[in-house]
């Protein structure tokens, strides 16, 4: 079975993250079941039935909570009516909802969502380790239920580590949440079960963990609680934890921290150098497409990112010094990916004329074994066939794969260099999604990435 855990979803960028990108990525990931935890889905504090609605027509399965559960108004009634909304199980007895509940899967399958709340620096509940001991006695992984997932709410790394050895070969996955900050120790334990100490959040990272800055650093700094806390507005980042399990054991095979990163890109430079050149490369016979700008400021930016083309091999971290580039080639039906070697020492020409030469042998079924080995970096690009923006998922033996989308004519709004007015323009423009490995790249490292990335293709060297 395929699993999808997303972070705490935080406000309305977290919710507008979850509704513009979660169905895209349950396609691409072929995910059977999506749990996210939506205790800050209403302003940061609670959950209402119609965002619970919402998430659901998203394309969520289950919403698991928190302390913050309660913080609506109608937050018990709407608990106590939908089965899909838990709660944390070790609240005391007679307490609305559940938190606890096995859920139809995709081919008869059956999956058991288990909500539980820490108690170090949190509200004195029930024993958590209690609470799962019992829920774990009435269900057998692998038997009577595929899949069983643990919500570790919890703000003590040590409790939620506690736990996920407590349950390890019980459980598919353990995965912690509410402290909104996604930890780089995803891993396997030794029993089967896939764990993360916390799944981050879906949410404005740009922020102190979802929340406007301003007032967080006021308290901190004047110990003084002057104003409200109010989400951050910014663009939100989907968080997920996303593990593959075995359906006869029902533990995990595979477990990755995917996330996603996005950022819009004006090609007007790259369209401008295309217009200037395209007679002299028609004579030389050279053939330099859009994918061929991207790979050629890609395989630079990689130079100064060394942790974006590297990878992971059991506890160890393989940074390389070699820029293979893998593109995707659709073969309708199908997918292969063709490896540009060394493609930093390539020119603008030569990366154009390598692209057309590999994607034509590939529609072929004419590329040689070596030819398909060795990538240590992909680019896909799903907007040559009309695609927005696309989740890529990150290919074996790399960190990182980015997605190109349509390059599409777009009214902007630019400023005068000199003068600094606004005036509205038409530009061509393509949002870009870096899909990467948190253990090894954190959000910082990729916005750096994409930032310097934009900054290439928006002033292109003439001389590439």
């Amino acid at each position: 079975m395929r699993l999808l855990f997303c972070g705490d979803v935080v406000g309305r960028p977290g919710r507008e993250a979850i509704v513009e990108h979660l169905a895209r990525l349950r396609r691409q990931l072929a995910i059977d079941f999506t749990i996210a935890n939506g205790e800050n889905a209403a302003g940061g504090f609670g959950i209402t039935a119609k965002i619970c609605d919402d998430l659901f027509a998203a394309g969520v399965d289950v919403i698991s909570g928190g302390n913050h559960i309660w913080d609506q108004r109608d937050a018990a009634a709407t608990i106590d009516r939908e089965p899909r909304l838990l709660r944390p199980q070790n609240y005391p007895s007679g307490t609305p909802g559940r938190g606890a509940a096995v859920y139809p899967a995709p081919g008869g399958r059956k999956i058991l969502v288990l909500n539980v709340m820490g108690r170090l620096f949190m509200d004195p509940l029930d024993d958590p380790f209690a609470c799962v001991e019992r829920e774990l006695a009435k269900h057998r992984l692998g038997a009577t239920v595929q899949a069983i997932v643990v919500d570790m709410h919890a703000e003590a790394t040590s409790e939620k580590m506690a736990m996920g050895h407590f349950v390890d070969g019980r459980a598919s996955l353990c995965v912690g949440t509410h402290t909104h900050v996604p930890t780089s120790d995803t891993m396997i334990l030794p029993g089967g079960t896939a764990y993360q100490t916390d799944a981050g959040m879906c949410g404005d990272y740009d922020s102190v963990i979802g929340m406007d800055k301003a007032e967080p650093i006021a308290r901190f700094t004047r110990k003084l609680r002057g104003g409200h806390l109010s989400v951050a507005g910014g663009e939100g980042t989907l968080c997920a934890v996303f593990v593959e399990t075995d359906d006869k054991t029902g533990l995990a095979k595979r477990v990755a921290p995917h996330v996603h990163s996005f950022i819009e890109i004006d090609f007007s430079a790259v369209d401008r150098i295309r217009s200037a050149n395209k007679a002299r490369w028609a004579a030389q016979g050279a053939r330099v497409s859009y994918t061929a700008f991207v790979a050629w400021a890609v395989s630079r930016v990689l130079r100064d990112f060394p942790m974006v083309n590297s990878a992971v091999s059991g506890n160890n971290v393989i940074y390389r010094g070699n820029v293979n580039l893998g593109m995707a080639v659709d073969l309708n039906p199908g997918l292969i990916v063709p490896v540009i070697h060394d493609a930093d020492h390539l020119g603008l020409i030569g990366i154009g004329n390598k692209i057309v030469d590999v994607a034509t042998r590939a529609r072929d079924r004419q590329l040689m074994p070596a030819e398909i080995q060795g990538a240590t970096f992909t680019i896909t690009n799903p907007g040559v066939l009309g695609t927005l923006v696309g989740l890529p998922i990150i290919p074996k033996g790399t960190s990182a794969i980015l997605g190109t989308g349509a390059i599409e004519k777009r009214v902007v709004v630019v400023s005068d260099s000199e003068t600094g007015a606004d005036s509205m323009a038409i530009r061509k423009r393509s949002l870009f999604s870096l899909a990467y490995d948190h253990r090894i790249v954190d959000g910082a490292d990729s916005a750096r990435f994409l930032s310097a990335l934009k900054e290439m293709l928006e002033s292109f060297p003439e001389d590439a």
